[in-house]
């Protein structure tokens, strides 16, 4: 014998009997000496010889003994990589899930972070999209909240658009609701 390892010498000769493949023989070898798990040996071993990703590897092997879903594992993971916000990101996944709109979802999401009232920013949309005038909707959302009649507030608009008289406007709207003559009236 030489200074070759008793253990080593037979080693090699078990190899040329055998199947068994040398690299094999050492690690399970090693398994029984030290605390590395076979399984993270073979993957380490593995990564050499393909194109897998380590981090994929460990991920898919950390999903099988968790509850974290996969696709959020791979979100967390992408928003170190890149700039994708972590909310548009998960909002974006929703959409195609659900029937929310994406602009509906931005919009709440907005109010939350802003003082922008939620009826006006709604209805500063609806306007982009429908013939409704801005200042008619706000005049209608108006009345609901005050005592102040809708054909008084459109008379007082109409007179600054117009050059009809404000008491002439009144008393002619006022005939049509009493019976009081025109002539008697300005007589």
């Amino acid at each position: 014998m030489t200074s070759i390892s008793q253990d080593i010498y037979f080693a090699r000769h078990l190899f040329r009997k055998t199947s068994i493949s040398q690299d094999i023989y050492f690690a399970r070898h090693l398994f029984r000496k030290t605390s590395i798990s076979q399984d993270i040996y073979f993957a380490r071993h593995l990564f050499r010889k393909t194109s897998i990703s380590q981090d994929i590897y460990f991920a898919r092997h950390l999903f099988r003994k968790t509850s974290i879903s996969q696709d959020i594992y791979f979100a967390r993971h992408l928003f170190r990589k890149t700039s994708i916000s972590q909310d548009i990101y998960f909002a974006r996944h929703l959409f195609r899930k659900t029937s929310i709109s994406q602009d509906i979802y931005f919009a709440r999401h907005l109010f939350r972070k802003t003082s922008i009232s939620q009826d006006i920013y709604f209805a500063r949309h609806l306007f982009r999209k429908t013939s409704i005038s801005q200042d008619i909707y706000f005049a209608r959302h108006l009345f609901r909240k005050t005592s102040i009649s809708q054909d008084i507030y459109f008379a007082r608009h109409l007179f600054r658009k117009t050059s009809i008289s404000q008491d002439i406007y009144f008393a002619r709207h006022l005939f049509r609701m009493t019976s009081i003559s025109q002539d008697i009236y300005f007589a």
